[in-house]
């Protein structure tokens, strides 16, 4: 069994949980809002806004910490020491602020993720749009042994002209291994 406390992958994965934790503070504070507004006698659509904007933080939130850092805990804890050995010791170049390329592994910090080269399918780059304008972009990943896809939010905002390189390198880490 490995320690999972040590590892880069999951130090860099604990930090994203304490951003997501916080998370719950800004939805409870947004439920108490919601729970004014109705002591108020106001009952609208803001109101209701407040209540739901409130529990999705709340759920992300506790999401992070009671699930998806546990789930990771374990799947680090299970690698063989040559899985271990192909993430390596410390964390490689960090591309588009979101993916770290290991020997082994596409690694996204993000979204909790350790993804085997092997097991990518294929990836697409989709952008978030709110009134025609791109506010971001996310990459979805399929994979070939029947988990269902995945999409992580990409932090960077250049990404989009980097896309075609990202590709490469995953084809590039894919060829490696077999």
């Amino acid at each position: 069994m490995n320690n999972a406390q040590n590892n880069w992958f999951y130090k860099m994965c604990v930090k994203q949980c304490v951003k997501d934790v916080a998370l719950v503070a800004g939805g409870v504070i947004c439920f108490v809002i919601a729970i004014m507004l109705f002591g108020a006698h106001v009952i609208g659509i803001i109101n209701f806004a407040f209540m739901a904007l409130g529990i999705l933080m709340i759920i992300r939130g506790a999401s992070a910490l009671f699930s998806k850092l546990p789930k990771l805990r374990d799947e680090i804890n299970m690698m063989s020491p040559a899985e271990l050995a192909q993430m390596g010791q410390m964390a490689p170049q960090c591309i588009a602020k979101t993916f770290y390329f290991t020997e082994g592994f596409l690694c996204a910090p993000v979204s909790y993720a350790i993804i085997p080269y092997y097991s990518i399918a294929d990836v697409h780059l989709n952008a978030w749009t709110y009134r025609g304008h791109e506010n971001g972009y996310f990459v979805n990943i399929e994979f070939n042994d029947g988990t269902p896809a995945m999409d992580i939010p990409v932090k960077d905002m250049t990404f989009r002209s980097q896309f075609d390189n990202f590709i490469m390198m995953i084809e590039q880490h894919k060829n490696n291994r077999g």
